[in-house]
């Protein structure tokens, strides 16, 4: 078990037809899309804000990876280590709606990371979508 990290957040994939993987994801996976703002699609298949992201773009790929930190102490222990590897660290600011204090970086392949503190909770708020 990781002290840093407790679960995977979310996964974010760029799409070329946003409409239509909103429409895939809600009608055969049955998730929920809990909010759509600037070309980003927040989909959900429980009760937090988002564990899919579907952002439009030119092609098909991947955009990012989330893993969510215990506490706020452990997604700090993160930046320090990230800092001590030299890591690139991208932004140490939420990018994203639905997430509290984040920070994305830099895997050893060049993926984008994000370690982020929570993931809000969806309450009743939908799109209508799912």
């Amino acid at each position: 078990m990781s002290d840093v990290i407790k679960r995977m957040a979310h996964v974010a994939l760029q799409v070329p037809d946003l409409d239509a993987s909103v429409a895939w994801a809600t009608t055969v996976m049955g998730m929920c899309e809990v909010e759509r703002a600037d070309g980003v699609s927040y989909l959900t298949h429980a009760a937090c804000h988002h564990s899919l992201q579907y952002i439009a773009g030119d092609r098909p790929g991947l955009d990012h990876i989330a893993m969510e930190a215990h506490d706020v102490q452990a997604l700090g222990t993160l930046v320090r280590r990230l800092r001590d590897h030299k890591i690139a660290i991208v932004s140490e600011q939420p990018a994203e709606l639905g997430i509290g204090p984040a920070g994305r970086f830099l895997g050893p392949d060049g993926h984008v990371v994000a370690g982020c503190r929570g993931v809000g909770s969806r309450g009743l708020s939908r799109t209508g979508a799912g």
